[in-house]
């Protein structure tokens, strides 16, 4: 299982999201990988996604985890209780069932008592089942000093295994693999590979990191139990998860500290959260209502409140709801512009002539 570190998650999935035009089935994913790391998106459009999705998308990460573990039990990615195959269906089409819609105790309710089930796929698609026999840090992989060890360490998990260690190149050139396509970055793009914006330009709030250690803290404390029935702590993936981990952890901390003591600003185009973002709109209207009191008289102040209740007044659910909607036509668009242009300039190289 590759674990890359959450903060970076969800920076990088919203960029994965783009270059496959926001698709929503696995064909128009595919037909879309040509796309992969092309380019980082403006901050601009990552900004729109990312306070709609970011803290659910928190829960994800941990149901992600959980889901291998565990070899495919079926859990709610919300509550981490344990589901039934009819509400485990609900939540795999997120773009046909909101998060309302798909709640744990809408559909199965608190009180009931679930009988533990797994995806099919792993009982009867995968041999030896889900679980993890290796754990592998996407961080540690493309580092130029660990990621030599990181690399034997995923060829190793490889080596031995019906149908794949006949095609596996020998141990002599292992490392030489790493270094052509890791330093020397041949080969098909990676997420090392994109260009624009770095990853420094994306801040999150003490809010929003709160929220990464505690889901961190509850997978920190799962795994690193070693009791009745599960045994966790020995087993060698869930020791390799809990260390990696720690790791993640500790980033996001010194993260939020140095936010915590104001090292690093936050701005509004910053991951604020909900809390933090609504505080400063609110911050930042008492200060207008104050200018216009002091500078226009008692009457203007009135004037300008009453505007400011009645556009808090107005319903934007409408538009929130067609905000994916309106994001797929726009990246789809943009990216059928890309592959006709594409086209043409292929055309215009092979033959000097355009339609």
């Amino acid at each position: 299982m590759v674990v890359r570190n959450m903060r970076q998650s969800m920076v990088e999935y919203h960029d994965i999201l783009w270059d496959v035009g926001y698709a929503k089935t696995w064909a128009d994913s595919f037909e879309n990988i040509p796309n992969l790391y092309s380019a980082r998106p403006p901050l601009e459009d990552f900004l729109v996604w990312r306070d709609l999705r970011v803290i659910d998308e928190i829960h994800w990460y941990g149901w992600f985890i959980d889901y291998w573990m565990e070899g495919g039990l079926l859990r709610d990615v919300f509550t981490n209780k344990i589901t039934t195959p009819y509400h485990w269906n609900l939540l795999r089409q997120p773009s046909s069932y909101s998060k309302d819609e798909a709640a744990y105790d809408l559909v199965v309710g608190n009180a009931t008592i679930v009988r533990p089930s797994y995806d099919p796929n792993c009982v009867d698609k995968v041999s030896g089942g889900c679980k993890p026999i290796q754990i592998i840090s996407a961080e540690n992989l493309i580092d130029h000093t660990f990621g030599p060890v990181e690399n034997r360490k995923l060829a190793k998990a490889l080596e031995g295994k019906h149908g794949i260690d006949e095609y596996l190149i020998d141990e002599s050139i292992w490392e030489c693999i790493w270094t052509e396509l890791i330093i020397s970055k041949k080969g098909m793009k990676t997420f090392v590979d994109s260009d624009g914006i770095t990853k420094r330009d994306y801040n999150f709030s003490s809010e929003i990191l709160e929220k990464m250690m505690h889901e961190l803290d509850r997978l920190l404390t799962k795994y690193s139990t070693d009791i009745a029935p599960d045994y966790w702590f020995s087993k060698h993936a869930s020791k390799d998860l809990v260390e990696l981990l720690k790791a993640h952890k500790k980033s996001v901390k010194d993260e939020y500290d140095e936010v915590k003591l104001g090292g690093r600003k936050l701005t509004s185009n910053d991951f604020l959260g909900p809390r933090e973002r609504e505080r400063r709109t609110r911050t930042r209207k008492l200060r207008m209502l104050e200018a216009i009191l002091r500078e226009k008289g008692a009457e203007a102040h009135s004037r300008a409140l009453a505007d400011i209740e009645a556009k808090e007044k107005v319903d934007h659910s409408d538009f929130f709801n067609d905000l994916d909607k309106k994001l797929l036509l726009h990246r789809v668009d943009g990216h059928t512009k890309a592959a006709r242009e594409g086209a043409r300039m292929r055309k215009l190289n092979m033959t000097g002539q355009v339609d």
